[in-house]
């Protein structure tokens, strides 16, 4: 069932890390730009290439159990508050066409539909059913939504892929001309600034996390999918809703159209 999950969260889009060879240091190469110029740490390789860094260890059994989008909505979580803010500050408004790739349990899609919008989400089969059009085949949407969505979230679900590259394309694929992409994810040159080498690990939350591209790769893949560079950020949502965090900001938005 965990293998069947897995291959379902993003259409076969993750996996073991097993053909990427593992155990050979020689062998190892950049999940983002592929190139082997790459500085062994314990855990995680840093290429100095593109200069993301790509997780070595592999995925833990039970990642994603039934369980990891269990929790329900409710006005007593501050997180469907910050998911209005983000969900407004990424493009959302009345009566359009909404998809979001690793929609989780639906709760920025919530809004989404209190907005008149239509819904598209795309996760793994387990998750609740909480779009117009679900998905847990990623090959199913693209055909099925090819062009028709005006706005497309994609946050914090790239850094789970071993294929980040197939996962913009699809994103792509799914934009209406003229529509917009709001990805968001942990970014690397950030993830360094913030932490020292040996704190690295956990701040990107390896092994969960399959990698943390840079800002470098993620503008240079996007350009080369057909995107066109509208500008990135530092998501300050969170900020507004958790003043008294600790942990510094490592994510970053880009925002890209079609």
């Amino acid at each position: 069932m965990y293998e069947g999950e897995l291959s379902e969260k993003f259409g076969l889009l993750l996996g073991s890390t097993a053909g990427r060879g593992i155990g050979s240091v020689n062998s190892m190469k950049c999940l983002y730009c592929n190139s082997s110029q790459v500085e062994t740490q314990v855990g995680f390789l840093l290429c100095k290439q593109c200069r993301s860094l790509t997780c070595t260890d592999p995925l833990p059994a039970n990642t994603y159990n039934p369980s990891y989008h269990a929790y329900r909505i409710s006005w007593f979580r501050p997180k469907i508050y910050f998911l209005r803010a983000k969900s407004l500050a990424c493009g959302l408004r009345k009566n359009i066409t909404i998809a979001d790739v690793g929609c989780g349990a639906g709760h920025a899609l919530y809004w989404a539909k209190r907005y008149g919008c239509k819904t598209v989400g795309y996760d793994i089969s387990s998750a609740p059913n909480s779009a117009d059009a679900f998905y847990s085949d990623l090959n199913e949407m693209v055909a099925k939504q090819n062009r028709a969505c005006d706005v497309v979230w994609c946050w914090h679900t790239l850094e789970h892929t071993e294929s980040p590259r197939e996962l913009l394309k699809s994103t792509f694929e799914i934009l209406k001309p003229g529509g917009k992409l709001y990805l968001e994810c942990p970014e690397a040159n950030m993830t360094l600034a913030a932490y020292p080498m040996p704190e690295i690990y956990k701040a990107a939350s390896f092994p969960e996390h399959r990698g943390i591209p840079s800002t470098q790769w993620i503008n240079q893949c996007s350009t080369e999918i057909g995107f066109k560079i509208e500008f990135d950020e530092v998501p300050l949502e969170g900020r507004w809703l958790y003043p008294m965090a600790r942990d510094p900001m490592i994510a970053r938005r880009f925002v890209y159209s079609r």
